[in-house]
C-alpha cells in the first residue's frame, strides 16, 4: 500500500522540493481490504463513488503529504491514462513525461 512507503515519498519531497513540485493523485484503490487485499494492511473498500475516494484520499491527508493532493475521477482516467496502478511516481519535465 502507498500508505506504508508514504514516509519514503516525504522524504523524497523534502530533499527534491527545491528543485520539483510534487503532486498526489489518490487513484483506485489496489489492494481494497473487500477485494485484493493485504493482511496487515489499511482498510480502505473499494471505492463505489465520489464520497467513498475522498474520505480514502483524507488518509493521505491526515499524514501531512507536503504537497497537493487530488483524486482521480470515478472512471479512473488519471490511472487509464499513465497505467499509474498500484502506484508510481512519475517526472515531468517541459511537458514531457
Amino acid at each position: 500500500s502507498f500508505l506504508f512507503k508514504f514516509d519514503q515519498f516525504k522524504r523524497l519531497i523534502e530533499d527534491f522540493s527545491a528543485i520539483a513540485d510534487f503532486l498526489v493523485i489518490y487513484i483506485e484503490e489496489a489492494h481494497a481490504s473487500d477485494g485484493w487485499a493485504f493482511k496487515n494492511n489499511v482498510v480502505i473498500k473499494n471505492h463505489r463513488n465520489l464520497q467513498d475516494r475522498l474520505q480514502a484520499a483524507h488518509l493521505l491527508l491526515d499524514r501531512s503529504p507536503r504537497c497537493p493532493v487530488v483524486v482521480d475521477t470515478m472512471k479512473n482516467q488519471s490511472s487509464q491514462l499513465y497505467a499509474a496502478l498500484p502506484d508510481r511516481l512519475y517526472v515531468l519535465q517541459e511537458g514531457r513525461i
